[in-house]
C-alpha cells in the first residue's frame, strides 16, 4: 500500500485517473519517473498533455512526425549502405580477388598486392603468406634497428625505419625471404622523416620499386637483391640516416 501511494502520485488527479483506466497501475514502468519525458524516448513518442505518452508519428504533431520521418531515412540509409558493401565484397570474394590486403608501411600506404604469378598458390599456401607479411609488419623491427645503431638513439624522434628489401615482397613473391630476414638489422635503413615522404615513400617505393614489380613480376631473389643494393648505392641509404644527425656538427 505505501508504495501504490507512491507510485500513483495522488496529488496530481489526471495521472490518477489515467492509471486508474489502465487497472490502477501505469503502463510502462517508465511512466513512474516523473522526471521523464515521454516513457524517456522522445523521438518515438510525443506527449504535449503530460500524462499520455503516444506514437509521435501517429500523433499528428509536425515535430514528431519531422522526427519520425527523419529517422526512417537515416536508418533506410544506413540499410542501403550495409547492402551494397555487402554486395560488393560478395563479389570481391567470388571473383577470387578477396579482401584488400592491409595497408604497408613500405609502399607509402599503397595497398600490398598479393603475387601476380599466373600459377597461384593454394589457398593455404596464400593464408601462410599473409600471416606471415603480417607477423614482419607486427615485429619491433625498429627497436632491432637502433639496436645495431645506438648513436642514432637521441634522434629516434625524426627517423622512420624502412626495408632495404620492402615487406611487400613476401606477398609479391612468396617464399624468396623469410620474414627474419628482411626484419634482420642489414635489411633495415633509417630515413630523416623530412626526406621520408618525397624520398622514400615517393621516389624509392612510388616510382622505383613500382617500376621494378612492373618489368619483373616473377623477379628472382638474385634480381630484388641486385636492385636493391643499386638503390642503396644510388641514395646512400646505408649512412643516410648517419650522415644527416651524425656529420654535421
Amino acid at each position: 500500500p505505501r508504495a501504490a501511494a507512491l507510485t500513483l502520485a495522488p496529488h496530481d488527479a489526471a495521472a490518477r485517473q489515467a492509471w486508474q483506466q489502465r487497472g490502477g497501475v501505469p503502463a510502462t514502468p517508465q511512466e513512474l519517473n516523473r522526471y521523464a519525458y515521454a516513457r524517456n524516448n522522445p523521438l518515438r513518442y510525443t506527449d504535449p498533455t503530460g500524462h499520455h505518452p503516444c506514437v509521435a508519428l501517429l500523433a499528428g504533431g509536425p515535430v514528431g512526425a519531422g522526427v519520425a520521418a527523419s529517422c526512417a531515412l537515416f536508418f533506410l540509409g544506413v540499410a542501403a549502405v550495409g547492402y551494397f558493401t555487402g554486395e560488393a565484397i560478395r563479389h570481391a570474394v567470388e571473383e577470387g580477388q578477396g579482401l584488400p590486403p592491409p595497408l604497408s608501411s613500405d609502399t607509402g600506404g599503397q595497398l600490398a598486392s598479393p603475387n601476380p604469378d599466373p600459377d597461384p598458390e593454394s589457398d593455404d599456401r596464400q593464408c601462410v603468406v599473409t600471416t606471415e607479411y603480417e607477423a614482419a609488419r607486427a615485429a619491433n623491427y625498429r627497436g632491432t634497428y637502433f639496436a645495431a645503431n645506438p648513436a642514432l638513439r637521441p634522434f629516434a624522434r625524426d627517423i622512420v625505419v624502412h626495408h632495404r628489401v620492402p615487406l611487400e615482397t613476401l606477398m609479391k613473391r612468396p617464399g624468396l625471404f623469410t620474414s627474419e630476414e628482411l626484419n634482420a638489422a642489414h635489411n633495415l635503413r633509417g630515413i630523416p622523416t623530412q626526406l621520408n615522404r618525397t624520398l622514400h615513400l615517393s621516389e624509392i617505393h612510388g616510382s622505383r620499386w613500382a617500376e621494378f614489380w612492373r618489368i619483373h613480376p616473377n623477379a628472382t631473389r638474385e634480381q630484388v637483391l641486385r636492385f636493391a643494393q643499386q638503390l642503396d648505392d644510388e641514395y646512400n641509404l646505408s649512412n643516410l640516416a648517419r650522415d644527416f644527425f651524425l656529420s654535421n656538427p
